[in-house]
């Protein structure tokens, strides 16, 4: 058996990994929540740009009656848009941790796992976890590996849009999807949401956030052990 420092492979690998993602995970989280915005106050604000304020339409008229309800549904346009904007952010933010999540994953296939799978910069996650349970770590045994998942299918459907991931996200997570009327009504077989009706933000980040810290040790735990065997 070859002998090396304790700390040789760590060192190599998984100390980079863990301090960058922790690192990351905390700046894009204070750029993130920088300030909360309460979105129907600035929906408000925003429409007051080209309607004026609420207490310009008054009269029983059915002129002032159409103009009250073009100026609120401008309103509700606004607070859609915005929360569209916020979700889209925060699932920037879920992306940018998630795919360095997989960077550090290729990288340590990379380092133990021989020969080298062809094509490790381009495997996608299914396979990238098969490498991990050959080198011995059983990721979807984790308890982390739910928010895990969460976080690769929001990546996807912020990057792609209605596609596959977007599917198995509303299936698997329909709470994300809180003003869909299928999910209001209790989810009536065959519907399925819309994109613009994904809702995530800072719950979600800090449970792929709180998933990869817990998994990134297990996988170190699972397979340092074995590579320094060889």
């Amino acid at each position: 058996m070859t002998a090396f420092p304790d700390d040789w492979f760590r060192a190599d690998v998984f100390w980079r990994s863990e301090n960058s993602h922790g690192w990351v995970a905390e700046r894009i989280r204070s750029k993130l929540s920088l300030g909360t915005v309460d979105f129907a106050a600035e929906a408000e604000r925003l429409t007051e740009v080209d309607f004026g304020p609420e207490d310009r339409y008054q009269g029983d008229d059915e002129e002032a009656y159409a103009e009250r309800q073009m100026r609120a549904q401008c309103i509700e346009d606004c607070r859609m848009r915005l929360e569209q904007t916020e979700t889209y952010l925060w699932g920037l933010g879920i992306a940018g941790i998630y795919h360095q999540f997989e960077r550090d994953v290729r990288e340590v296939v990379a380092a133990f796992k021989r020969p080298q799978p062809p094509k490790l910069s381009t495997a996608k996650f299914e396979k990238l976890c098969c490498y991990l349970v050959q080198l011995g770590y059983q990721i979807k045994q984790s308890a982390g590996f739910d928010h895990l998942d969460t976080a690769r299918l929001i990546s996807n459907a912020i990057k792609h849009g209605n596609g596959p991931s977007f599917s198995e996200l509303a299936t698997k997570r329909p709470d994300l999807f809180p003003e869909h009327p299928a999910y209001v009504l209790g989810r009536k077989p065959g519907t399925r949401p819309r994109m613009d009706v994904l809702r995530v933000g800072v719950v979600e980040f800090d449970q792929a956030v709180a998933a990869i810290s817990m998994i990134s040790p297990e996988i170190e735990k699972a397979i340092r052990p074995a590579a320094i065997r060889r």
